[in-house]
């Protein structure tokens, strides 16, 4: 409504993954919400707004991009909130075994920030819509702790624990089909290629 007040007519804003729940993988846009937690519930709550502005102007651009599992550079002053890439390479890099759910099959779509920063360029030339910013690909817990070993040149083991949570998300996996067509994003890095140009 502000924007509306002064006159801007497009609107890029973040939604997540987690708007999709246990929803089937790999996930698409068309699939219905179903958060499993505050956080999911939150962009799910923010993209029905969008819907509902859409609807009583058409002439806005309203874009909403639902990143998946984004990891790089900067996000050390998450704390607690940053990848799980992050948090891994923190307690391998002083040494200590990487702490992972049982048995570390559990997956994501991890997405590199460098081409998160593209998807939303292009999103400024973008129709309305809401839209998946993820690789299309998925690695496990025990894949990312190989390439965090690779790139420190070490060689830790996992440590598995019992998952505690019932709102966990055990695998995430996008399908970038829309983005693809719509935006013309595609990321181009891979797992292995973020890892190794983000600790490298």
């Amino acid at each position: 409504h502000f924007a509306q007040e002064v006159g801007i007519s497009r609107i890029v804003y973040a939604s997540s993954a987690g708007v999709y729940g246990l929803g089937p993988c790999p996930m698409k846009e068309t699939n219905p919400s179903k958060p499993m937690n505050v956080y999911g519930f939150s962009k799910a709550v923010m993209e029905n707004l969008a819907g509902s502005c859409l609807r009583d102007d058409p002439n806005l651009k309203l874009v909403g991009l639902r990143y998946f599992n984004v990891y790089g550079p900067r996000e050390y002053y998450k704390g607690k909130a940053a990848s799980m890439i992050w948090q891994l390479y923190c307690q391998m890099k002083a040494g200590h075994r990487p702490r992972i759910f049982k048995f570390g099959e559990q997956y994501r779509d991890f997405i590199y920030v460098k081409d998160v920063v593209q998807a939303n360029l292009m999103a400024v030339e973008a129709p309305s819509g809401v839209y998946n910013v993820c690789t299309w690909q998925h690695a496990d817990f025990n894949q990312v702790i190989r390439l965090i070993n690779e790139s420190l040149g070490i060689s830790l083991e996992a440590e598995y624990f019992d998952n505690p949570y019932s709102f966990y998300q055990n695998e995430t996996e996008g399908d970038a089909n829309l983005a693809l067509t719509r935006l013309g994003f595609k990321a181009k890095y891979t797992i292995t290629d973020g890892i190794r140009d983000y600790l490298g």
